[in-house]
């Protein structure tokens, strides 16, 4: 019994005192720590002295500790792990961990990205605080990344939704549509965070006068910085000028200053065939008639 509760109770300080260094759970969520934990606990318990076997309120007594002291230690892990599930991605530690590495990519608007996808960027979370400990950024690094690989890469952050938009925003004044919205999302896979959050606030009830401004195409205030790709003419000509039926835009630089928001569908065609070399699919596709 004296084992099993000065087992509980060293166990129980370590974790206490853990709650002001939240790595540890990063430890204990990547070993298998957790059950030998419990189990050292349980089979100190039934280390009772011989004179227990006489009296049964003894054991009663040692086995009632026991479970009570799994169950404090049960309690302060699930609070850890819940203190670490319910922190946010931390920009400036992506930032300042990762940006040495090799394939370092910034965030496009971490901040607004963090917070469309409040409780969604867990692995993410979890693989930055491995990469900030010492030695482990170059493997870990990737896996925090926006376009994370490895096991975060099915932890999708949520994109522009054009739907979404057109029936929060189309009621209020000064709405305008998406020219080519899906293919202006595509060609901008990364590059909209900061109108995808303000788009998921002016759905709130009550909000979308004020946000929809900022989710749009041509979007003012915090996101007027947010550049959305335009079509490069001289990528066009570089990546197409090779291709069967290959025609050179006339006056390409004042066709894409006439249409700012008018070039998204060509613009994400032209990406396609640019990123996966299929010129006979889409380098037909940029072409002005």
């Amino acid at each position: 019994m004296a084992m099993a509760v000065a087992v509980a109770s060293a166990l129980a300080l370590a974790l206490a005192l853990a709650l002001r260094v939240k790595m540890l759970v990063l430890l204990l969520l990547s070993s298998s720590l957790l059950l030998p934990i419990l189990n050292v606990i349980a089979e100190a318990a039934t280390d009772l002295p011989p004179s227990c076997s006489l009296t049964c309120s003894c054991c009663h007594s040692s086995l009632t500790i026991a479970r009570m002291a799994q169950q404090v230690l049960a309690t302060l892990i699930l609070a850890l792990c819940l203190s670490w599930a319910s922190a946010a991605f931390n920009c400036s530690l992506y930032a300042s961990t990762c940006s040495g590495t090799t394939g370092y990519t910034a965030y496009s608007s971490c901040s607004d990205t963090v917070a469309a996808n409040l409780g969604g960027m867990a692995c993410r979370i979890y693989h930055l605080g491995v990469a900030a400990m010492a030695g482990n950024a170059t493997e870990h690094c990737p896996h925090a990344a926006q376009d994370a690989t490895g096991p975060c890469a099915t932890e999708v952050l949520k994109s522009f939704n054009c739907s979404l938009y057109a029936s929060t925003c189309s009621g209020t004044t000064g709405y305008t549509a998406y020219s080519g919205c899906s293919d202006t999302v595509a060609a901008n896979p990364l590059g909209m965070a900061c109108r995808t959050y303000h788009l998921g606030v002016a759905a709130m009830a009550g909000n979308a006068a004020e946000h929809f401004p900022h989710a749009a195409q041509d979007a003012t205030g915090p996101c007027a910085t947010e550049v959305l790709k335009n079509f490069d003419c001289s990528l066009y000509a570089s990546t197409c000028s090779g291709t069967t039926g290959y025609t050179a835009y006339s006056g390409c630089s004042d066709t894409v200053a006439a249409n700012p928001m008018g070039m998204a569908c060509r613009n994400q065609g032209f990406g396609e065939a640019n990123i996966e070399l299929r010129f006979s699919q889409h380098g037909n596709h940029p072409v002005f008639s």
